[in-house]
This record gives C-alpha cells, sequence and structure tokens, in this order.
C-alpha cells in the first residue's frame, strides 16, 4: 500500500468522525506513516475497533483524540490488529525449448504450494526464444541491467530484480542446462558482478528443477544453484534433488516421487520467504 492509499485510507476512517476535526489529526497520520514505512499492511476488519474508542474519546476532547490515535494505531501495528499484506512473488525462468513441457510441469507444481500460501507467480518460457550470450562490453557497470536490446534478457532480468523468490528451470541436455539458459545465466552473472554494491539479488530465495530423460540431472541442478550461490542468495532445499523423470511432454507426471519432491521444495520455499519476511518486518 503507497503513502498516498494509507493517508486516504486514514481520512476516509475518520472523515465519518466530523469533517470539522478532520484537520486535527495530521499528527496521527504522520503517526500513521512512520510505523508503516517500509512495510506493507491493508486495514483490516479489527481497525474497527480504533475507530469506536476515537469516536467515543472525540466527543470529551479532539486533542485527546488524536493522541489516542497515535497511540491505538501502533499497538495495533504491534499487536497485529492490522493485517500485513506481503505481496511477495516468485519468477519462473523455464529454459526448455519446450513451451509448457516436463519442466514447466514441474515449476507448475511448486507454483501450486506457494499459491496456497499466498505467493504470486509468473513464469517466463524461453520457447521460441533466443537469448544472446554476453558480449563481454562492461557497458552493464553502474546501469543495473545490461544495456542490450534485441532479445528479452533486459525485461526478464529487471523482473528477477523486483521477485522475492527466483525458480529456475531446464530441461538435462548433453548433461547440463539448455543454450538459452546458459546464456541467460552467464549474463545476468556479468550484470550482478559489474553491479555487486548494488545487492541485486541479495537474500532473494532460489530454487531450480529439472526434467531429464535419464542422467545429468545434478549437473544441471548444479549449475543453476551455482548462480544462486554467487547472488548472497538463500537457496531451499527438499526431499530429494529437485528432478523429474521424462522425455516426452507430460512423462514427468508419472514420476510420482519427483512430483512429491517438487511438493516440498514448493512448500518450503513458501515457509523460507514467509520466515524472512518475518524477520524484515520485525
Amino acid at each position: 500500500m503507497k503513502k498516498a492509499d494509507i493517508k486516504a485510507v486514514v481520512e476516509n476512517r475518520f472523515r465519518g468522525l466530523g469533517a470539522k476535526h478532520l484537520e486535527l489529526y495530521p499528527s496521527g497520520i504522520c503517526f500513521c506513516m512512520v510505523m508503516m514505512k517500509g512495510k506493507q499492511i491493508k486495514p483490516a476488519h479489527k481497525t474497527q475497533k480504533i475507530t469506536n474508542i476515537i469516536n467515543n474519546i472525540l466527543l470529551v476532547s479532539p486533542i485527546i483524540a488524536t493522541a489516542t490515535f497515535s497511540v491505538l494505531f501502533c499497538t495495533a501495528l504491534k499487536g497485529r490488529l492490522i493485517e500485513r499484506s506481503s505481496h511477495m512473488k516468485v519468477l519462473a525462468i523455464n529454459g526448455s525449448a519446450r513451451k509448457d513441457g516436463n519442466t514447466a510441469i514441474l515449476i507448475h507444481t511448486v507454483f501450486e504450494e506457494l499459491h496456497q500460501a499466498g505467493i504470486e507467480t509468473e513464469m517466463v518460457q524461453l520457447s521460441g526464444k533466443i537469448i544472446e550470450s554476453c558480449k563481454a562490453c562492461w557497458a552493464c557497470g553502474g546501469r543495473k541491467n545490461c544495456v542490450h536490446q534485441k532479445d528479452l534478457f533486459q525485461e526478464i532480468f529487471e523482473k528477477m530484480t523486483q521477485a522475492d523468490g527466483i525458480i529456475l528451470g531446464s530441461p538435462v541436455y548433453t548433461a547440463n542446462i539448455s543454450a538459452n539458459m546458459q546464456a541467460f545465466l552467464e549474463r545476468a552473472s556479468v550484470v550482478t558482478d559489474m553491479n555487486r554494491s548494488e545487492n541485486l539479488f541479495q537474500h532473494k530465495v532460489g530454487a531450480a528443477v529439472t526434467a531429464a530423460r535419464r542422467g545429468g540431472a545434478l549437473t544441471t541442478l548444479d549449475t543453476m544453484y551455482h548462480f544462486f550461490m554467487l547472488q548472497n542468495m538463500f537457496v531451499v532445499g527438499s526431499s530429494y534433488w529437485a528432478f523429474g523423470y521424462g522425455q516426452m511432454p507430460g512423462d514427468v507426471q508419472k514420476d510420482g516421487e519427483g512430483l512429491d519432491t517438487m511438493i516440498s521444495l514448493g512448500r518450503n520455499m513458501a515457509y523460507l520467504l514467509k520466515a524472512l519476511e518475518e524477520r524484515r518486518n520485525g
């Protein structure tokens, strides 16, 4: 919730108490702004208790009501009478050449657990697209993104910086990640390295999944996890290595253990995201 929205909520709450007294509440509104700084919250039904209390006190003294409003709003925030809205988001990048194939199915399985935790998700699929390799021009230094615009890298990288969590997915191609994913991660690594002081991905949560016909799954996962470990990110684990077996589209749905692993991965990612949010909000 933006500051302007917060102010509007406060004003609307107390406009009914008497428009002539509205100008007596600037200190209360300012106090709310300070208390809510850095927190995304939305009013809950319990804030009606605060309104009722202030309404009664207003009959005695508008000045006392202003001070009481500030104190009660502080108490409400600390006591969680105000519902916090996380608006957390996880971005997944699917490096498969097949759109909505086995890798996408695995990612969606993780997504289902995140949705149950109230976390927003988005998947970018690189199928049908070409991600160019890094040109080693170093022009990204100080710009916080690649300067070249011939592909979707800039757009996807910007989404990564805005997300709370990142999922990388790739099928096994020659015992490693796909060419598009390799090019993407190389460029992303250079951008973050050239902007190290910006901590573009610091304390974000990362997870990786892969679909394999037979071998190479661990190497593929390692390559994607190596990216996270260079970015000061937190890495999510599961009940087993996060891969599913399948060759033709849809085959991974027959891999019960693989799907269970994705479910655990999703639950663990949601838990870690929530724990980090709790830590940030104090």
